[in-house]
């Protein structure tokens, strides 16, 4: 196995420290599946208006997204709805992440940028290692730290990543355009990253890498 796909596995797993956390993810296999998954999700105009998601899976040094974990939810949210089973001793399978698709909702028909507050709420009370979404032609993938990413959600966080949102919105004293949203969205992100220790990466579907463009301060 490759050295840097042995460090994908492992931040699946939650065991990297915060100062082991690559400045660039390479994705390898795992990139393929991803790009399959979005493929679906996006691939029909009546789907598009409706969130996918999908446990992923960690099984003999690779990250798997299984058909029988795909789930469909409404244009809000989408909740996994099943459990990895281990069918034996030589196919153990791990509960490591979630991936999930987001509805495009600008005036342009473009993604905002990143997680919601619910979605970091959810990532730490399902104790996700890696947590990914993809808005259209982004990915952004939330990444724990040992040492860094909190253990349980504080009841006061989904509230912040609104406050955040509306604070820095109101500073920039304009009419709210696509560009400004996704600028306050951008700020609400890095701060809820701040406040739970998740790292940030970032990059474009089809990509076999990812970059981190937020590390909790």
């Amino acid at each position: 196995m490759p050295p840097d796909n042995q460090l994908l596995i492992r931040l699946s797993t939650g065991s990297l420290r915060y100062s082991e956390l690559p400045d660039w993810l390479p994705l390898h296999n795992f990139s393929t599946a991803l790009e399959a998954f979005f493929a679906c999700a996006f691939v029909n105009p009546d789907l598009t208006g409706r969130e996918h998601g999908c446990c992923i899976i960690s099984r003999d040094n690779y990250l798997l997204l299984p058909r029988q974990h795909k789930v469909q939810g409404d244009e809000r949210q989408v909740t996994p709805t099943c459990e990895p089973n281990n069918t034996s001793p030589e196919h153990i399978e791990t509960y490591v992440g979630y991936v999930h698709t987001h509805v495009c909702k600008t005036t342009e028909d473009l993604p905002h940028p990143g997680f919601s507050g619910q979605d970091f709420c959810k990532s730490i009370d399902d104790g996700l290692n890696l947590s990914v979404v993809c808005n259209g032609q982004d990915i952004f993938m939330l990444a724990r730290s040992s040492d860094r990413t909190m253990q349980r959600v504080d009841s006061k966080i989904l509230g912040n990543w609104m406050f955040i949102f509306r604070r820095h919105l109101s500073r920039l004293g304009k009419k709210p355009n696509d560009e400004l949203l996704s600028l306050s969205i951008w700020e609400a992100n890095r701060l809820m990253c701040d406040l739970t220790g998740y790292t940030l990466y970032f990059g474009p579907r089809g990509t076999d890498r990812l970059k981190c463009v937020y590390r909790p301060q």
